[in-house]
């Protein structure tokens, strides 16, 4: 069985409830997320839909909205940047922008992380 992060998973079924709720306005469904949470089965079919989606592989994106974050990547990591643009971090150097490398910038924030290299497992 998949270990579930909780706060992955509560983190997924509040965006759920808020894409439920998003007649009102957002202030407005956090008030009501809040009191769902008081009663037992307040939220129990936006937590199920994260169970789910979790079980499923999905995964948040991470986003990356400043500098700093950006150089702390590991290599290998890959990005999609605020206009579109997907980079490789290569080296120290930094990163390279996938395709033609017609109208070549750094990469924008905030980015998206497409990919991360797997931690390395010390035994």
């Amino acid at each position: 069985m998949t270990s579930i992060d909780t706060t992955q998973r509560d983190e997924l079924a509040l965006d759920i409830f808020l894409a439920d709720n998003a007649r009102q306005s957002e202030a407005e469904a956090l008030v009501d997320w809040e009191a769902a949470l008081s009663i037992t089965a307040g939220t129990t079919y936006a937590h199920g839909i994260a169970d789910g989606l979790i079980a499923k592989d999905y995964r948040k994106p991470r986003i990356i909205t400043t500098v700093e974050e950006l150089d702390a990547l590991p290599f290998e990591t890959v990005i999609r940047d605020a206009i579109g643009g997907v980079f490789e971090r290569w080296n120290l150097a930094g990163w390279q922008k996938a395709g033609p490398s017609l109208g070549a910038h750094d990469p924008r924030l905030p980015a998206s992380v497409l990919s991360e290299p797997e931690a390395e497992v010390t035994p």
